[in-house]
């Protein structure tokens, strides 16, 4: 079973064709949308367009902001599948194609799938929103998540090394027409996100070289206690 999970945020003017998108896959069988307090009118675009999503898409409504690592635990603990779907909702040009592409995929045997936007696989591509996994790697983590803001791909990641499951790193079949901030916001308003995301990614990798590190701790104490 796979649980579609899509955070949102002022999308006013891509969240509809992303979750019309979503909810024509028919490999996914429910989808948790989840307005974290958006200030423009994206909630009311959604509660518009729900009658003609069908009964799998399922909206939870933030009445305070969470940030995007809470909105999404939030709608991963009310969901039911085993492999869970992530996708942003700032997808102009989301088709069905990258969906299907995504799911195709992660059906080959990868514990984890990621799309990355544009050709590249640097470290930013590699943080990509659209990913899909099994519910269970990231398990122990959901309160890390919960708290990481926009850190959450980083933990996500980061899950799957520690335990060495194999993630596949995939370029979009198309241009998914992400937007970007300056093209929603006020570019002073867009400076602020972009220091303030900044932050979390760093806050984020601060975190988890301290758990890095205690894994090679751990590591270098079973060996001494073998060899003692």
């Amino acid at each position: 079973m796979i649980s579609a999970i899509v955070p949102v945020y002022n999308n006013q003017t891509t969240i509809k064709r992303v979750l019309k998108v979503l909810a024509n896959c028919g490999d996914i069988d429910e989808i948790f949308v989840i307005d974290d307090a958006s200030q423009d009118k994206s909630l009311k675009i959604i509660k518009s367009a729900l009658p003609n999503l069908g009964p799998k898409v399922k909206l939870i409504v933030n009445q305070e902001n969470l940030g995007k690592g809470g909105a999404v635990v939030k709608g991963i603990k009310q969901s039911r599948g085993e492999v869970i779907l992530l996708c942003d909702a700032d997808l102009a040009k989301l088709e069905q194609s990258h969906i299907e592409y995504l799911i195709n995929e992660h059906k080959k045997g990868y514990e984890q799938v990621v799309m990355c936007r544009g050709k590249g696989r640097n470290w930013i591509a590699k943080l990509s929103g659209e990913r899909i996994f099994y519910r269970e790697t990231i398990n122990p983590y959901l309160e890390k998540i919960k708290e990481s803001g926009n850190g959450i791909e980083q933990i996500i990641n980061f899950s799957h090394n520690h335990h060495n499951k194999k993630t596949k790193f995939v370029t979009a079949p198309k241009d998914t027409g992400h937007v970007i901030k300056y093209q929603r916001k006020d570019k002073i308003e867009a400076a602020r996100e972009y220091v303030r995301e900044g932050w979390q990614l760093l806050e984020t990798e601060f975190i988890l070289q301290e758990l890095r590190l205690r894994k090679k701790l751990i590591f270098l104490a079973q060996k001494i206690k073998y060899y003692w």
